[in-house]
């Protein structure tokens, strides 16, 4: 159960932050995040190596960028270290549909860089007001697929976006429904402020997590793998095997929210002051931990769910075998999908310019640090 804000609380924060100087004055970084989540004889680097952008990246990441620019979506020093993100996640997706994701990362990158759960506690109350009055405008277009008289550049964005992906899965409207039903509940966590001094609660890890998953829009993100090779799971005939489908999908999104929380760390909480990160959450559940234990903790549950996560992937991929032809390919491509996003979560994130911060505790966001030419190799 979530339980009160307290000054305390604010003072543990505070601390925090002392410790994070403390520890990023230090000449070498405290971590490795690119062998973070190795366990037993599992290297992540390993399971990785090969993995590659789609082929189509620079034809799409052109026409986006375009895009972008004409409906004013396109941020300097900001937009360009993001456009590239649809590339990684979806590395089989024809040219046409690769596009069409893109935009939808646009306009979410766009949101997130402007009302997002950091940036909304620094604006003033007329900001505030704004930002909520862009979600509300957001939330209606996508829901009636029109805009209104007032609609700005980027309500005629969205309404373009999803008249794309919906002529795109017009095979699929249950598809649709679903990513509708995701999309918009991303979009309702735009334009709040995260922080839990703002809210007057301290979630649990498990509450902030189950939140967290939504701002991060890994949901829709997962579902535009099915949209990305025209390829859809019906969960009505997978019967029993749709719970694991559900959990691997689950697993998914935990490992891109918590992976990100960690490398966007500094990003979120130095730079922004917001509390919105499972670091700082952990922090205030456990007042006795040191920032150095809640960063391990942190790291932990990652890894945890990256075992779990491998495990369940194989066992789907054995179990889609024994299936018929009409379900089984559905829940091959499904799982490589899965698979594919759990790659570009990490080797995209390293590979980033967005989360670099000088001083890093983090080797891989200190600015400078580059990686090796084949991510495969984890020395």
């Amino acid at each position: 159960m979530p339980r009160p804000y307290t000054t305390r609380d604010t003072a543990r924060l505070e601390h925090a932050a002392a410790e994070y100087r403390d520890m990023a004055s230090a000449a070498t970084p405290r971590y490795a995040l690119r062998t973070a989540f190795d366990y037993a004889r599992f290297r992540i680097a390993d399971y990785c190596a090969g993995f590659r952008p789609n082929p189509a990246a620079r034809e799409t990441e052109e026409k986006v960028r375009t895009w972008a620019q004409e409906f004013g979506l396109w941020i300097p020093d900001v937009t360009e270290h993001c456009n590239d993100l649809a590339s990684y996640l979806y590395p089989e997706a024809p040219a046409d549909r690769l596009a069409t994701i893109g935009k939808n990362f646009a306009i979410d990158w766009y949101i997130n860089d402007t009302i997002g759960r950091e940036r909304v506690a620094g604006l003033a109350p007329e900001g505030k007001r704004a930002a909520a009055l862009t979600r509300e405008h957001l939330l209606q277009v996508s829901r009636t697929l029109q805009t209104g008289p007032d609609a700005a550049p980027v309500d005629h964005a969205c309404l373009d976006m999803l008249q794309e992906l919906r002529a795109g899965s017009n095979n699929a409207p249950q598809w649709y429904t679903h990513f509708l039903s995701v999309w918009t509940g991303h979009l309702r966590t735009m334009g709040h402020d995260g922080n839990a001094s703002a809210g007057g609660t301290v979630p649990t890890a498990a509450e902030y997590l189950q939140t967290r998953i939504d701002i991060s829009g890994m949901p829709h993100t997962i579902a535009l793998g099915e949209f990305a090779t025209d390829t859809y799971l019906n969960w009505v005939a997978l019967d029993r095997d749709a719970l694991a489908a559900r959990r691997l999908r689950w697993l998914c999104a935990a490992i891109g929210c918590l992976s990100n929380d960690l490398f966007s760390f500094e990003k979120e909480f130095i730079r922004h002051r917001s509390d919105s990160n499972l670091i700082p959450v952990l922090l205030l559940n456990h007042p006795h931990l040191t920032l150095d234990d809640a960063v391990v903790r942190a790291i932990t549950r990652v890894r945890k769910h990256t075992v779990e996560y491998i495990r369940c992937a194989r066992s789907l991929t054995s179990r889609a075998n024994e299936l018929p032809q009409p379900l089984c390919m559905p829940l091959q491509e499904f799982v490589r999908a899965t698979e594919s996003c759990v790659k570009a979560t990490w080797t995209w994130q390293l590979l980033s310019q967005r989360y670099r911060f000088p001083g890093s505790i983090f080797e891989e966001t200190r600015p400078g640090w580059t990686a090796a030419t084949d991510l495969g190799s984890s020395g």
